[in-house]
């Protein structure tokens, strides 16, 4: 009686093709892996990692103004635990909105911008309504002093033809302090946010006196919020 060797067969090779594509040659895959037979030679069959599950974006994610994914594109921040399972959250980069100019910074000569060049400009917050923006002044950079403040100025090399230079008020030879000239009318008290009190008639100003108005009353304005380092 003769017997009938089945001849052994040979080794499936993983080929360059399947392996660029994250997988192995073989005749027989596992139950859950995808296969493409075209990745292989002969009758081995290129055994492929199953296909993610998708990454759906969480409300978490959203609310930072990204997107859920395996990957991020190159710029983008990512954020783990904010998604599920194996997916991060991409953030891309905030677009700066402009700097819009107002006529507070433009009566200083200045302009509305998120950067002031160091040395060359002076940087004066809260004169800016966008967010993150100052109000940039040509000129020697000076350092804020809190007696020019208290005086509704801003120090700076030089002032423009609305303010009263007052040099005393700041430090450095080249700085002077810009502050608005003393309301000496009701009218002028009103149009800096004030108005008329007389201590004569039992009124006081709880917040700050600054100036006078015609009758001999003084001006009241509101308390300013400080906005210097």
């Amino acid at each position: 009686m003769s017997t009938t060797i089945k001849p052994v067969p040979d080794i499936c090779k993983t080929s360059n093709s399947c392996a660029s594509a994250g997988g192995f040659c073989d005749y027989n895959c596992p139950p859950e892996a995808r296969m493409d037979s075209s990745l292989c030679e002969g009758n081995c069959t290129c055994c492929l990692p199953p296909e993610p599950e998708p990454c759906n974006t969480t409300t978490a994610c959203d609310g930072l103004g990204g997107y859920c994914s395996y990957t991020c594109l190159p710029g983008e921040d990512w954020k783990y635990g904010t998604c599920d399972g194996n997916c991060a959250c991409c953030v891309p980069p905030k677009i700066p909105k402009p700097c819009n100019q107002t006529d507070c910074c433009s009566k200083l000569n200045g302009r509305c911008d998120s950067y002031c060049m160091i040395g060359l400009e002076t940087t004066i917050p809260g004169l800016c309504a966008s967010e993150n923006c100052s109000c940039c002044i040509p000129g020697v950079s000076c350092a804020q002093s809190q007696t020019c403040f208290d005086r509704l100025g801003y120090c700076q090399s030089h002032c423009s033809q609305y303010f009263l230079s007052l040099p005393e008020l700041c430090t450095g030879s080249e700085c002077t302090c810009c502050a608005p000239p003393l309301p000496t009318t009701q009218i002028e008290c009103q149009m800096m946010g004030g108005y008329c009190y007389s201590e004569d008639l039992g009124q006081i100003c709880s917040t700050m006196p600054f100036g006078m108005c015609e009758d001999g009353s003084g001006c009241c304005l509101a308390a300013r919020k400080r906005d210097i380092e």
